[in-house]
Formats: C-alpha cells, structure tokens, sequence
C-alpha cells in the first residue's frame, strides 16, 4: 500500500494503492468531474456539427418484471391532495381543472448515476492494522455516510448533488461494442477495447464523459417491461473489471465518467460470488472508490450509436446531470448528446 501523508487529514492518513484521494484537495467530493475545465467544455461545444439532440435515457419504468419483493422497483405515480381531494382532473375551479402528481421511485431503478457513496471498502486507513467502511477520499460509513440507524439514510458527504453542482456537461466519445461484437455476451478486456477505438477511430481524451454502447438497452426497450431473465444475463458486452490493463487504461485516460446502457458496466455475476482482491465489483473499486470517476448504467445509447455510426463520428456534446437530491446515493438522469 502505497504511503501518503497528509498531516492536516483527519480522516486517513494511509490511501489506497493506486487511488488519487487527496490530489484535489483533502476534502474533495467530486472526484474526477471536479477536473472539467471551461476549454474542455468549449472544445466539446466545438463537437457539435448539426445541432441534432438525441435523448439518453431509457423510460423510467424499464426493465420492469422484477418480482414483488425485488430490492428495487419502477416508479409509482400518485396524485397529490387539495383539500382532501385527489388532484388529477380536478376542478378548481367550475372552469379550471388542475392534475398534480408525486413518486415513489428508487433512484437507481432505470437510467441512473451512482455517487462516489454508492461503492466502498473496508480498508485500513492509519496503519493501524484495523479496517474501516470507508468511500473515496477516506469519508466514512457511520460519520460521514448514515445508515438508518445512525440517523440516515443520508450521505452527507458525497451525495449525488455535489455531483449535480458541476453540470455534468463536457466531450462525450461513444465507442459501439455492438457494431463490433453484436449483441451477446462478450468480456472487453483492453485488448477488445483499444481494437473497437482504433477501428471506430474513437480518440478518448482527459475530461471525457465515454458511453459504451453494449446491446443490453437495446433488449430492454424491445422487451414491453416483461425482460426475460435468463436473455437479460446473457446479452450485450460488459467490461472484464478483472482485467487490471483495462482498469490502469480507464484510470490514465482521464475520463471522468463511464457511462454504459448496461446494468453495471462491467460484468457481474449474478450470484454475487467471486469476489476477488478488489472486491465483488473491481471496476466500481477502482472507479467510484478509488478514483472518483462517476458510472452511468443503463442509459439508452442505441439511437445515438447507430447515427454516429452512419455518419462515422464518436464525439459529441454530452449533457447528463443527476437530481440536485440532497443525501442520496444515486440519481435517474435525463442525459442527452448534442451532435
């Protein structure tokens, strides 16, 4: 583990091999969309040729079919009341008839960011040979991250708001695994990776928002909210998180997102068994624990991929903020590329 002491850092004062807590100040909750600069930005405004919008979010009540005691669910609208009444074609008056609504959604249903809280580890943060729940930057379960219990649910620190402050707008490059491998399952390590990207002429650069177009969305939105399992496990590519050359690759890139139409980006097994050294999920360990790079998943990315294909670009102008939800670990986005 690599030593790293910062004298004025309550919190740790031993990092993660290979992780940049502390690099944007000791008290950083943005990670690495904290690094997009205005000539990033403009140079991703320069991006746009046509002026041609294409939404990125799947429906927000897609996949559907998951069973009644599943951890999450789609959205349930419900009418808000006005003096006792139902506010849905009510009048308000004998000429004026108001509808209002609310939700009870899971935030990571469907399209969706997760935080820099949505992954963490335990780790030894002193040297005192005893591990901690801690998240990127050293924030810890129980202080700075409540369960129920401790007075939550609320990270309040790193919650998906701070991410919603930096706009979320910069140089999206789509690279199309499904132009390359089709739609079934297929592990990219970085050899396949940098194959597509040479092919597809995709040139990924610092402060980048890269999409990864796998097939997985495609089904969804084909499937009418009754996705069959079994289909749902074996479709589309998914990024090898094993592959430690890909995870070095993604780190030195300088994106500041991964944003796939995938469940996970990268892929999982469905029994939660095989947790190797960097955990369950490698990816989301070096990503959202160690680095501070934002996962997108299940964002819809097929329109936009089969046009840059036909006019042979991958870059755009990508827009994609989170609710600014104080507290929660993850958001529904309503992204959109302006080509």
């Amino acid at each position: 583990m690599s030593e790293h002491h910062h004298p004025h850092n309550k919190r740790w004062t031993r990092r993660p091999e290979g992780s940049n807590w502390g690099d944007f100040g000791p008290d950083d909750e943005l990670g690495r969309m904290g690094t997009i600069t205005p000539q990033m930005r403009l140079a991703a405004i320069a991006e746009v040729k046509e002026g041609k919008a294409f939404a990125l979010s799947l429906p927000l009540d897609l996949p559907g079919g998951e069973p009644p005691d599943a951890g999450r669910f789609g959205p349930k609208l419900w009418p808000t009341k006005l003096f006792g009444h139902e506010v849905y074609n009510f009048s308000l008056t004998p000429k004026d008839i108001c509808c209002d609504d609310g939700v009870t959604m899971c935030l990571q249903y469907s399209t969706q960011w997760d935080s820099l809280a949505h992954w963490g580890r335990m780790f030894d943060v002193d040297g005192s040979g005893v591990e901690v729940p801690v998240y990127y930057n050293g924030f810890r379960a129980g202080i700075d991250v409540l369960a129920p219990a401790q007075g939550g649910p609320a990270a309040n620190k790193l919650g998906i708001e701070k991410m919603a402050t930096t706009c979320v707008q910069g140089r999206g490059v789509l690279v199309d695994l499904v132009r390359e491998f089709g739609s079934g399952r297929t592990l990219v390590g970085l050899d396949k990776m940098q194959q597509v990207l040479k092919k597809q002429k995709v040139q990924v650069k610092k402060g980048d928002f890269l999409l990864i177009h796998t097939g997985y969305g495609d089904y969804l939105m084909g499937a009418n909210k009754k996705p069959d399992p079994h289909v749902m496990e074996t479709t589309g590519a998914a990024l090898d998180g094993n592959d430690e050359a890909l995870l070095n690759w993604i780190e030195h890139s300088g994106v500041v997102a991964l944003v796939a139409d995938n469940p996970a980006v990268e892929a999982v097994d469905p029994s939660l068994g095989n947790a190797g050294h960097n955990g369950l999920l490698p990816l989301h360990d070096r990503c959202l624990f160690k680095l501070g790079i934002h996962l997108g998943e299940m964002f819809w990315l097929g329109d936009l991929a089969r046009y840059l294909g036909q006019v042979k670009r991958s870059a755009f102008l990508f827009t994609g903020p989170p609710l600014r939800l104080p507290g929660a670990v993850g958001s529904p986005a309503t992204a959109v590329a302006l080509v």
